[in-house]
């Protein structure tokens, strides 16, 4: 048996801890240098992530009331369908309101005050009075916005929409217009976008080409005039004072008559009261995502939480 002196087995103990040291050092810099790739790798797919769209949260987008409106409006080839038959109905009455000098409109009887208004003066030049939001700008991407956002109508998150000017021509709104100016007819809008959002309103409407660089003011905004409140009947006999009014298009029931603060049952009557002017003097483009109807279902509730406006709509589709 040999026998191993303490000097030699010293030795062999510091080699032996040397080498265990070293191993320990070579995994320690693979794992950090693992942990630094991790972290890097970590950090590029965060930004990444970060410039894509949020994911969708379905729970969320299938419970908001808005969501079937939308993807009507936004897809829906019959959509499309319903705006370019109302355009092209309202185009083929132009030449005959052109022809009939006594041909209006405007109700005489449509206005806040009860005034009357004169009805086919010849020497008056013609137009037709336009709305601007669902009627010849298609807003859905706002709607597709609070959808997304599991958010509701705010005066702030509209202004940023609107000043984006990204919102197309409804389908069919552009060949009318450009029909009713081969024609000599004036087009005017009257829309309840605050006056503070025509600038931004007019750049829009000029990128669609449905008004030029060059046009006079033919914006009549809310708030313009302090008279200028969300009912546009002063708006129409203002402009109804200097022109024949051939045509009304829009998609609310305000956009064609004075409603005020009408109930549901108020607003079928006017709608009957005057069923002899719709397809003739009066066009109406298709909105199911709001309107003042809503206000009418709800009982006038304009400012009720989702909840609430939820369950007075379900009061009133039950019939209670």
């Amino acid at each position: 048996m040999k026998t191993i002196s303490l000097k030699s087995m010293a030795t062999t103990l510091l080699i032996g801890v040397v080498t265990l040291l070293a191993v320990i050092a070579t995994q320690e810099a693979s794992a950090q240098s693992v942990l630094l790739k991790y972290l890097r790798t970590k950090s590029s797919l965060k930004q990444a992530d970060e410039s894509k769209p949020r994911t969708l949260n379905l729970s969320v987008a299938n419970s908001h009331e808005d969501l079937d409106a939308t993807l009507w409006v936004r897809f829906a080839a019959e959509y499309k369908a319903i705006t370019r038959q109302t355009y092209v109905a309202a185009t083929r009455q132009l030449n005959s309101a052109v022809a009939n000098k006594n041909w209006t409109a405007i109700p005489s009887n449509d206005s806040a005050a009860g005034s009357s208004i004169l009805e086919g003066k010849p020497a008056r030049p013609v137009c037709v009075i336009m709305d601007v939001d669902e009627t010849v700008l298609d807003n859905s991407g706002y709607q597709r916005e609070l959808i997304l956002a599991d958010s509701s109508f705010s005066v702030e998150s509209w202004s940023r929409f609107v000043n984006q000017k990204v919102s197309p021509a409804v389908p069919g709104a552009k060949s009318f217009i450009d029909t009713c100016r081969r024609l000599n007819v004036a087009v005017f809008f009257v829309t309840n976008r605050d006056v503070s959002l025509e600038p931004a309103t007019r750049e829009n409407l000029i990128s669609t080409g449905m008004m030029g660089p060059n046009d006079p003011d033919i914006i009549f905004s809310k708030n313009e005039r302090p008279e200028w409140t969300s009912g546009k009947s002063v708006r129409r006999e203002m402009i109804a004072a200097q022109y024949r009014v051939l045509l009304l298009l829009g998609d609310d029931l305000n956009d064609f008559v004075f409603v005020k603060k009408s109930n549901l049952e108020q607003r079928s009557k006017l709608e009957r009261r005057y069923q002899h002017y719709w397809g003739q003097r009066w066009f109406m483009l298709p909105n199911p995502d709001y309107g003042s109807w809503e206000i009418a279902v709800t009982g006038g509730s304009k400012n009720s939480t989702a909840a609430e406006k939820t369950r007075l709509k379900m009061k009133t589709l039950s019939g209670q």
